[in-house]
C-alpha cells in the first residue's frame, strides 16, 4: 500500500468559499484515477478545525494522528507548518508528567515527521498505557492521544 501526504494552502481576500479538486492517478494508468473535492469556507479572522480524516488545521499548522495507533514500540507523528518557526513536540503521560521532548527546534515550512520509541528522557522504556503528544507552534498548542501496548 502506497501513501501520500498532501497539504493544501489557499489564499483568500478575507471571506468566502471555494472548491479545490484533487485528481490522483497512477502515471502508468492515467485513466485509473480518483477525484477528491475539497470545499472550504472562510469567515474573517477564522480558524479551521477539521478532524473528519484525522487531520487538524489551526491557523499555522496541521497535526496528523500518530500511526500506528495502538503501537508497540514505535509510532510516527506527522505535522505540517505553514511558515518557518520554532516547533516543540512533547510526550506526556495520563497524569500530565512530561515523558520526553521529541522536537524543540526551528523548522522550515513544510512537512515533518518524528518518531517516538516508547522511551523516556533517560532512555528507559515506559509502561503500556495512554500517552499524549502535544505540538506547540506560533503561540498555539494541540494535543492528541495514543495507546502503547505491550
Amino acid at each position: 500500500m502506497d501513501s501520500i501526504f498532501c497539504g493544501i494552502l489557499a489564499w483568500t481576500n478575507g471571506t468566502g468559499d471555494g472548491l479545490v479538486q484533487l485528481s490522483l492517478f497512477d502515471q502508468n494508468s492515467p485513466d485509473d484515477n480518483i477525484n477528491v473535492d475539497v470545499h472550504f469556507y472562510f469567515a474573517s479572522n477564522s480558524s479551521v478545525a477539521d478532524d473528519r480524516n484525522g487531520l487538524t488545521l489551526i491557523n499555522g499548522f496541521e497535526l496528523n494522528d500518530n500511526y500506528p495507533n495502538p503501537f508497540n514500540p514505535i509510532t510516527n507523528i506527522d505535522y505540517y507548518i505553514f511558515k518557518d518557526g520554532l516547533v516543540n513536540i512533547m510526550i506526556t503521560d495520563i497524569t500530565g508528567k512530561k515523558i520526553i521532548e521529541l522536537e524543540n527546534k526551528v523548522k522550515t515550512i513544510g512537512h515533518s515527521s518524528v518518531q517516538w520509541d516508547s522511551k523516556d528522557h533517560a532512555g528507559r522504556f515506559v509502561s503500556s498505557g495512554i500517552y499524549f503528544y502535544t505540538i506547540e507552534f506560533d503561540k498555539q498548542r494541540m494535543t492528541k492521544s495514543m495507546v502503547l501496548t505491550k
